[in-house]
């Protein structure tokens, strides 16, 4: 597969999602107990948790900062539980009594305005300290393919594969049982609270992830015929999320920042035009030039075509990586041209 100069990178483009951001609260002034009672310390206990992850997603800035990642993991692990254990102690009807309501604000980044909700359920803190984790895992994937040498690739994908599955999965559980929770949930709420935008969250995750493993097997030397249908299952995983985002007026949907619509729309056209070279690639392993001639010249068109459906920011800092998809795509036209 690396039989061009232009084809030696190993680099995925992964989208970096903004962390949310949260308010300070403390739960012990929430609800009514005895100072130094272990109710008390419980819940003191709680929210020194969410205060150390809430001020570690602060400093989460644009770039990786591996720090403050390892230790946003630990304090997300460690919250995640006790923040559950709360809500299924109130679920079962726990008695309590509130000095003040239970409010939750949270700042919603794949918002267009990135503006920030309050809601009076345990069911959104929750959803979106989950949300924040999975941004998490997903950012560190990011990260690791962004500075990836190929020289280290084959060892280190594995993780950053594992990070997204995590992170696929994570979005699948808040669709699938978070969310289903919050049986009162207002209809005008941020779009992180909406299942069609959690599953198209998980299908960009997965997609990545396939990709991942496209060029893991091309450095180790698995066959273009078995790697043109990894990269057509990546494809169909992009078009999974592009659906899912398709703006419709007034749906979640068209909340959700036109970044990240034109990053997930462009992705669907590069990756069915990588489709279309691999497959290009295998048909000319077995002798039919006629088709490799094809599949070159669609996936040329494809590409360049993709190049012109959005302007996403968070695409335009890969550079290398579609020019080098161009170069590697023109390469291979020529190559098969000249064998005929």
């Amino acid at each position: 597969m690396f039989d061009s100069e232009a084809r030696k990178q190993a680099n995925v483009i992964v989208y970096r999602l903004p962390f949310p951001q949260s308010k300070s609260m403390q739960f012990e002034k929430v609800f009514r107990c005895p100072p130094n009672s272990p109710g008390y310390n419980s819940l003191a206990t709680l929210t020194k948790a969410r205060e150390e992850m809430v001020g570690l997603l602060g400093r989460c800035g644009a770039a990786s900062q591996a720090a403050v990642y390892d230790r946003l993991g630990t304090c997300t692990d460690a919250y995640i539980p006790q923040i559950t254990g709360l809500v299924n102690f109130l679920d079962g009807g726990g008695a309590v009594q509130l000095a003040k309501p239970l409010a939750f604000s949270w700042s919603s980044p794949l918002r267009t305005s990135g503006k920030w909700a309050t809601f009076y359920t345990p069911d959104y803190e929750v959803c979106m300290t989950l949300h924040s984790r999975a941004a998490l895992l997903v950012n560190s994937a990011e990260a690791c393919s962004r500075s990836c040498d190929p020289n280290r690739f084959a060892e280190l994908a594995p993780a950053a594969v594992r990070d997204l599955r995590r992170a696929a999965g994570i979005y699948e559980f808040i669709s699938s049982s978070v969310l289903p929770r919050w049986s009162s949930a207002p209809e005008e709420r941020p779009p992180e609270t909406y299942s069609t935008i959690c599953n198209a969250l998980s299908s960009l995750a997965l997609a990545s992830a396939q990709e991942l493993m496209v060029i893991k097997g091309a450095l180790t030397g698995t066959s273009n015929a078995v790697l043109s249908k990894l990269q057509a299952d990546a494809h169909r995983k992009y078009q999974d999320a592009n659906a899912a985002l398709a703006a419709k007026a007034s749906s979640p949907e068209a909340a959700v920042g036109k970044d990240l619509r034109d990053f997930v729309n462009v992705m669907c056209g590069l990756s069915l035009a990588q489709t279309y070279k691999l497959a290009a690639i295998a048909a000319n392993e077995a002798e039919k030039n006629g088709f490799a001639i094809t599949y070159t010249e669609v996936a040329l068109e494809t590409f360049n075509q993709a190049m012109k459906l959005g302007s996403s920011t968070q695409l335009a800092t890969w550079p290398n990586v579609t020019r080098l998809m161009r170069e590697d795509m023109e390469h291979y036209a020529r190559l098969y041209g000249k064998e005929n």
